[in-house]
This record gives structure tokens, C-alpha cells and sequence, in this order.
């Protein structure tokens, strides 16, 4: 090896092929205590959330809630949560527009990308 030469760099093969592929949320049949619970907070808390003080905190709380509803409405294609999303990720792209002046936060717009993901709204994803 020449002087001031950089070493040679060893390259390392992957020699084990990863075999785990993760299920989409509609292939997947939860049950027991972990699906009571997901039952309980999709009926308990997403679908009854209300939305003034949601978008009055100013902070990422609409965003990430979107996005919990979204995955929540991907396993369980729940009507309930549909309209409560819908709702939610309206005044979302409304609070999105030139005309308001406000900036998304990046919550907000994972949010707005996971509804459009389960609804393939576009309006959600050009917001």
C-alpha cells in the first residue's frame, strides 16, 4: 500500500436474506385483550373527539390524530371514524390554504398523508 494511501474498505455481504414481511392492517386478525383495547379506544375516544379544543392547542395534536385514525381505520374500516377523519382532515387542508396564512407542521401534514393513504383523497395529499 502506497504512503498516505486511505485502507481499503472491506465490504461486508448481507450472507442472511431478511424473511419477515409485515402483514397490510387489513390482513391482519387481532383478538383478545389487545383487540378490546384497540375496539375501546377506536369507539371510546377516536370516534367521540372533539375538534375545537383538537385544533385550538396550536400544536401537533390534529396531525397526530389524524394519523392515529387513519392506521385505527385501516384495520377496522370503521364508518364512525371515516366521518370523524373526513371531518377532521377538512379543517386540516382548510388551515392548509395560502389564503390562511398558516403553515403546516410536519405532524400535520404525516397526518394528512396516512388519510390519504386509507381514502385516496387527493385533496388531502395536494394540500
Amino acid at each position: 500500500m502506497p504512503i498516505g494511501a486511505a485502507p481499503p474498505r472491506l465490504i461486508i455481504v448481507n450472507a442472511v436474506r431478511d424473511e419477515y414481511r409485515p402483514l397490510a392492517f387489513d390482513q391482519q386478525k387481532l383478538t383478545g385483550v389487545l383487540a378490546e383495547r384497540m375496539r375501546a379506544a377506536r369507539e371510546g375516544y377516536l370516534e367521540h373527539i372533539n375538534d375545537k379544543p383538537l385544533f385550538a392547542s396550536h400544536a401537533d395534536e390534529p396531525g397526530m390524530f389524524l394519523e392515529a385514525a387513519a392506521n385505527a381505520y385501516d384495520y377496522s374500516h370503521d364508518s364512525n371514524l371515516k366521518a370523524v377523519m373526513d371531518r377532521i382532515a377538512r379543517e386540516l387542508i382548510a388551515r392548509q390554504s395560502p389564503e390562511s396564512g398558516a403553515w403546516a407542521l410536519r405532524s400535520d401534514l404525516l397526518g394528512l398523508l396516512a388519510y390519504y393513504g386509507v381514502t385516496g383523497d387527493e385533496t388531502a395529499f395536494s394540500a
